[in-house]
């Protein structure tokens, strides 16, 4: 008699399901980036050695915003770098014709350098000695090198294409001005470039975002596509309007649209990136980590100098929405806010306890090897999960410990027949209290003799 295992062979297995975790521990930068430096239009690093050893010049806006981004002492494990594509540089040749003794300068998008020639300098000597000036500025718009070794030339070209330079030479006493205006050919649509880094990526694998642009128009898109993709964004800005209390102006303009999702630092110097620093703060919380929520504001960034900001500017860049890095006491300290007027911890916390509720509940349905009846018990398990995750809450920092973290579900009975016969469970409740931070602090003192 043959045995029915002869005939009837069945194989069963049971594998757990996972899903993808939140990222909240990583930055992406967005900018320009050629593909011989990085073909990937998404990729993930650890320092910005991995970006000079993978070819990016040291003076490249990624490697000055990587640098920045990892030098606090507490800094994120990894970054992204989103490739925008490059518009094409176009190259200037400047000459110099006179060799007069005394300073020359040369200003680059207003940004003097100076070289100071000997009355035995040649224009090819003085013609090298403003190439390595520049050079040694580490302006991160420009490249500059002498036309060939011994030429009375140089020649002046952007990193990256898209943009724009203004450069004057300023000859010594009353000799002549020579005055360059390049416009270059525009970098890859913004908007385009975001769509081709999002698909080359996963929505969980990044949380915040910086970019290179610095312009109203670039920022407003990011802003928009941040917020529609429920991410953190962190912008710079030197608007003198926002300083001056001149509408419309960015930050109003954002404040407007109650975007909670996004931070704007106003800095007075488009290269001082407070943007890179705050992120790297931010990323390094550990939100999953006891005490591991933070509050944004009173941080020292590593790298960036303080604006010295009147009583008046300070007053309009809070009205507009901006944050700013300020001096304190004799050092540097964060002022921040959304630009809708919400502390960004707030909104960390919510998408945190968004994710991994989802996270859990997702877990708990796919990694069962049999089916959780929508009875008494199956629903207090979820109910559970919800308490669970509310109570880590409180350990992380995101909720109040004066609290304790509450969770409901509907009673069996109370379900609607076509949510049960779908398999439908609703309204779990739970509820929690922001942990709420000291910002300032009033002390009265009352001496008797």
């Amino acid at each position: 008699m043959a045995n029915i295992d002869d005939v009837i062979i069945i194989v069963v297995s049971k594998t757990s399901v996972s899903i993808s975790r939140a990222g909240f521990g990583v930055t992406m930068w967005i900018g320009q980036v050629s593909d011989t430096l990085q073909s990937e239009r998404f990729k993930l690093y650890s320092t910005a050695t991995d970006l000079t050893d993978a070819g990016f010049p040291t003076t490249h806006p990624a490697v000055l915003w990587a640098t920045i981004h990892k030098s606090g002492d507490i800094k994120p494990s990894t970054f992204a770098i989103g490739r925008r594509i490059p518009g094409t540089p176009e190259s200037d040749e400047v000459e110099i014709t006179t060799p007069d003794a005394g300073s020359w300068v040369a200003t680059i998008n207003g940004t003097p350098v100076t070289f100071v020639a000997s009355g035995v300098d040649t224009n090819e000597t003085i013609s090298a000695g403003l190439a390595t000036a520049i050079t040694l500025a580490d302006l991160p718009v420009v490249a500059v090198q002498q036309a060939s070794p011994n030429e009375e030339k140089f020649d002046i070209t952007h990193i990256t294409g898209g943009g724009s330079y203004t450069l004057s030479i300023a000859e010594p006493g009353s000799g002549a001005s020579t005055t360059v205006n390049t416009a270059e050919t525009p970098a890859e649509a913004w908007a385009t470039a975001y769509a081709a880094i999002s698909t080359a990526t996963t929505a969980k694998q990044w949380f915040y975002l910086n970019i290179e642009d610095r312009d109203d128009a670039t920022i407003k898109l990011a802003a928009a596509q941040v917020t529609t993709d429920e991410k953190i964004g962190i912008f710079q800005s030197s608007d003198a309007d926002m300083l001056t209390g001149t509408t419309p102006n960015l930050g109003d303009d954002l404040k407007t649209l109650g975007y909670k999702r996004v931070m704007l630092f106003y800095k007075s110097d488009d290269l001082s990136l407070a943007d890179a620093a705050m992120a790297g703060v931010a990323a390094a919380a550990n939100l999953d980590a006891a005490n591991g929520q933070i509050t944004w504001n009173n941080k020292a960034l590593v790298g960036v100098v303080t604006d010295d900001l009147d009583t008046s500017s300070k007053a309009n860049l809070l009205l507009a929405g901006a944050s700013t890095y300020i001096e304190i006491g004799g050092s540097g300290h964060t002022q921040t806010q959304s630009v809708e007027g919400e502390f960004m911890r707030t909104q960390t916390t919510i998408d945190w306890t968004s994710a991994r509720m989802q996270e859990d509940a997702f877990g708990a349905l796919g990694g069962t090897p049999t089916k959780i009846n929508l009875d008494t018990t199956g629903i207090g398990t979820f109910i559970a999960i919800v308490k669970n995750r509310l109570d880590i809450g409180v350990t992380n920092g995101h909720f109040t410990s004066d609290f304790d973290p509450v969770a409901t579900g509907p009673n069996p009975e109370d379900i609607d027949e076509a949510d049960k016969n779908a398999g439908i469970l609703r309204n779990l409740v739970g509820i929690a209290k922001f942990a709420q931070a000291i910002r300032k602090v009033f002390i009265q003192v009352d001496l008797t003799v």
